[in-house]
């Protein structure tokens, strides 16, 4: 029986062996450890270079490496720029969640 994780692995692995041009990843690291997620979006990077890439993701900063982000909250699009022009709007729903998650990993 493989755990969640494990089984996140597979899929990603099947999905990264056919190459595509379009991946869309739905809460890929949900249920991975800090350390295998970032191993995860490394290999995720590489090997779709060039490919559009659709990450779903909670966790906000899995998404930092991303060309642009679209911020969803109460089903409305409330932002949609690069990270840096989001981070830069210090007060802005993207950069103070994504403080509180730092907070909340590091305590």
């Amino acid at each position: 029986e493989l755990s969640m994780g494990q089984k996140q692995l597979l899929m990603a692995a099947r999905a990264l062996v056919r190459r595509p041009k379009i991946l869309i990843l739905d809460e890929s690291t949900a249920f991975l450890d800090g350390e295998s997620a970032d191993r995860l979006l490394a290999v995720i990077s590489k090997q779709c270079e060039g490919s559009t890439v659709l990450s779903i993701a909670h966790r906000l900063r899995f998404v930092l490496e991303s060309d642009r982000i679209l911020v969803l909250s109460g089903g409305r699009v409330i932002a949609f720029d690069s990270p840096k022009k989001l981070l830069e709007d210090q007060d802005g729903y993207f950069a103070t969640n994504l403080r509180l998650e730092r907070l909340e990993t590091e305590g």
